[in-house]
């Protein structure tokens, strides 16, 4: 009742549209270049990928899976709490039903539930973002299987506790530490690294730009980490083959934009575009000055209001 209520929208959506998001759920997601993957692609994945970024063996923007120190010491934790679920489960289901079971019950519920949905529909990202609905379970059967090792001694279950957040913490400690960041962009040249966010954000407040252009990865970014102060119509493309296409996802940001009386144009590591831009403003006639940021282009003190939806950007391979 609760998966129904709190999707009431989605629900409404398909209701009010013959089915559409749930057949968008079974084949409208595509794949790369055209590509296909067999449910079986879909479950290695979710199991190769998936499961130990949840787990935090392996990071999400790693493009594989990289076996580090810490991940070798906490691995065998993980497998033991496994084994010990299957080994004691037919005398607990023995006992009569328990919390304990009703609640190991309901983990794997979901856990079986997502991954049904994973394995048949045609989604087939496994990179991590997509495993939040599982992070609220998988906590709770870590703490139930730490929680059964109390029947060899408190001390086990608190070593094991420890250990748990000591490679957790340690994890989000050298990540956030490390050059870029914590990360979760698998395409390196759309990654940015988190020490130019805030310099991009004074620069365009303390100019008094509030309004903007900038690509899918950049707008809603910086929207959320300056708390809305700049908001964008995310219109700009972020590589070539997304050009043309319309990323917004939220139409209020594209109508305030459009009433803004000054506005900043933003590229990211896309040096095709940067010249596509700059041919495009000189045709028009258009001054302006630019910024860099790390791998941000900020695009300002235009001569004339000027949106990318007024002029067109050629960008090479395009017709």
């Amino acid at each position: 009742m609760g998966f129904v209520l709190g999707g009431w929208p989605w629900w409404l959506y398909n209701l009010r549209h013959e089915w559409e998001a749930l057949a968008y759920l079974f084949d409208g997601y595509g794949t790369p270049g055209g590509a296909s993957f067999t449910a079986l692609d879909r479950a290695l994945g979710m199991l190769g990928l998936g499961l130990p970024t949840l787990y935090g063996l392996r990071e999400p923007a790693a493009p594989g899976f990289p076996l580090a120190l810490e991940n070798l010491l906490i691995l065998p934790l993980l497998l033991a709490l496994l084994v010990d679920f299957l080994s004691t489960l037919r005398p607990r289901v023995r006992q009569g039903m328990t919390a304990r079971l009703r609640a190991e019950g309901w983990v794997w519920l979901v856990f079986g539930v997502f991954a049904a949905i994973f394995v048949v529909s045609s989604f087939f990202d496994a990179t991590g973002r997509y495993l939040m609905p599982l992070w609220t379970p998988a906590s709770i059967g870590l703490a139930l299987g730490i929680d059964r090792l109390r029947r060899f001694g408190p001390a086990m279950a608190a070593g094991a506790l420890g250990l748990l957040l000591a490679f957790q913490a340690g994890t989000v400690v050298r990540l956030t530490q490390s050059g870029d960041g914590l990360q979760f962009q698998l395409n390196e040249e759309l990654r940015i690294p988190a020490r130019y966010d805030a310099p991009l954000i004074d620069f365009l407040t303390e100019n008094g730009y509030t309004h903007g252009y900038a690509s899918f990865w950049t707008a809603y970014r910086i929207a959320f980490l300056s708390h809305e102060k700049v908001i964008f119509d995310s219109i700009l493309p972020y590589m070539a083959e997304q050009a043309g296409a319309d990323a917004n996802r939220y139409p209020p940001y594209v109508t305030e934009v459009a009433q803004a009386e000054r506005v900043v144009w933003i590229t990211q590591n896309f040096p095709a575009l940067d010249r596509a831009v700059e041919a495009a403003l000189a045709e028009a006639d258009v001054r302006y000055r630019t910024r860099d940021f790390g791998p941000y282009r900020v695009y300002y003190d235009f001569s004339r209001r000027v949106s990318p939806r007024e002029l067109e950007l050629m960008l090479p391979g395009e017709a």
